[in-house]
């Protein structure tokens, strides 16, 4: 039979994503699959050591990337990939992917990354960007 663990986010305060981390658990015990729920800070990452203890998959529902990484790195099948969790949680990434394989979208400009409370020497680019 194979196994998957289902990895959520365990330091959240809502029952929501447990709730869906179990659903998905559910729906692979139906279908024959040996769920295992695991939140994400149950998963050690050690470099030094192999994982002994290892499912044939992962579901990732959380957005720990470097957790998804490692797991990814050890052999195990993730799902969500990691470079996905990193798009889809980065606004601007989402639209260059999305421009990239000519996905119509409304005129989108994607301003420099600025610090909060530090002044910029020149906002010009600021001007350009809402002259657009």
């Amino acid at each position: 039979m194979k196994s998957c663990w289902v990895i959520y986010n365990g330091s959240l305060t809502s029952d929501k994503f447990r709730d869906q981390a179990e659903l998905l658990a559910d729906a692979a015990e139906r279908a024959g699959v040996r769920a295992e729920l695991k939140r994400n800070y149950e998963v050690m990452m050690n470099l030094n050591e192999n994982l002994t203890e290892r499912p044939d998959f992962v579901v990732f529902l959380d957005k720990d990337i470097l957790l998804a990484t490692y797991l990814k790195n050890a052999g195990i099948p993730v799902f969500n990939d990691p470079e996905v969790i990193e798009t889809c949680d980065n606004k601007a990434k989402q639209y260059i992917q999305l421009a990239k394989n000519e996905v119509a979208m409304p005129l989108t400009i994607i301003a420099r990354k600025s610090i909060r409370n530090l002044q910029l020497k020149d906002p010009g680019i600021m001007r350009e960007f809402m002259k657009s």
